[in-house]
């Protein structure tokens, strides 16, 4: 049987998740399916725009330049070289934890989030 959290417990668990990401500058790291670096996003500081019942709102993220033509795969949050969380990608009608208008990048476009949120399940 899996566990069910209260909402207190998936707030607090989100706000230690933001809490990490605020303690040094990280970066969302989006990967082609070879694992290429197709775009590195500043992850802002303060990350949390807002959470609430479950969902955690970023504030949103600065445009940076895709780096290479590709189609994006997965992504992963990195802080000191370190990997915090990882996560598939898709485009917006899919059921990805990372959604993109199109996982179809093109080098030297830019590449932004605005409003991405995570729900703690």
């Amino acid at each position: 049987m899996a566990l069910t959290f209260s909402n207190e417990i998936k707030t607090a668990r989100l706000q230690a998740f933001c809490d990490a990401l605020d303690a040094s500058e990280s970066v969302l790291r989006v990967f082609n399916a070879e694992q290429e670096t197709v775009c590195d996003l500043l992850v802002p500081s303060p990350s949390k725009l807002s959470i609430e019942n479950g969902v955690l709102t970023l504030n949103n993220f600065d445009e940076s330049m895709v780096l290479l033509n590709a189609t994006a795969t997965n992504a992963a949050i990195i802080q000191d070289e370190k990997q915090l969380v990882s996560m598939n990608v898709g485009d917006a009608d899919s059921n990805a934890d990372l959604k993109l208008p199109s996982t179809t990048l093109y080098s030297g476009s830019l590449l932004r989030l605005n409003g991405w949120t995570l729900t703690e399940l």
